[in-house]
């Protein structure tokens, strides 16, 4: 007899595929992220184009990340105690007019250090809400058994579309 593989156990690791609203968070997942990582790019390139510093290139990234350690905790709390999919939405809204913002001050060429600098805290603090609504989401839509592969997979999804921006950087 043959011995199971992860795609033919009942429970293996591909089997969280299964279920419609993974596969849907899994692609939102993906997309989302792949957004978010274009942005990273494009802020470094601005800010570099801008100021000719990499300490501001550098200092745009860390802005970003100070709204994701102070406002972490707090996201979870809200998502244990509110409607995920409401603040995922709200998030997704919050990174939309980030990225509008930035685009229109782009094309009306009066996009400013400050202005990407104000930007990166709004997107980081839209980030908070995404990875702690992001993980708190799962149990609701896969059985508890699952949810080591249902994190695997979605952290998966969340890596190959940030790889993917890597590489188009590459080119």
């Amino acid at each position: 007899q043959k011995a199971p593989t992860l795609e033919t156990r009942a429970d293996g690791f591909f089997s969280v595929l299964a279920y419609k609203d993974f596969r849907t968070l899994a692609l939102a997942i993906s997309l989302s992220t792949l957004g978010q990582s274009f942005w990273r790019v494009i802020q470094g390139w601005l800010l570099l184009n801008l100021t000719n510093s990499a300490i501001l290139v550098g200092l745009g990234g860390f802005m970003s990340g100070i709204p994701i350690l102070a406002l972490s905790a707090f996201a979870g709390a809200l998502a244990d105690r509110k409607s995920k999919v409401a603040i995922l939405i709200g998030q997704h809204i919050t990174l939309i007019s980030v990225y509008v913002v930035g685009a229109v001050l782009v094309l009306t060429g009066t996009m400013e250090t400050w202005h990407l600098l104000l930007l990166s805290l709004a997107q980081g603090a839209a980030m908070a809400f995404y990875f702690s609504t992001r993980q708190a989401l799962l149990p609701d839509l896969i059985p508890s058994r699952l949810l080591v592969s249902g994190i695997g997979l979605s952290a998966a999804a969340a890596w190959f579309a940030a790889d993917l921006v890597e590489h188009v950087d590459d080119m």
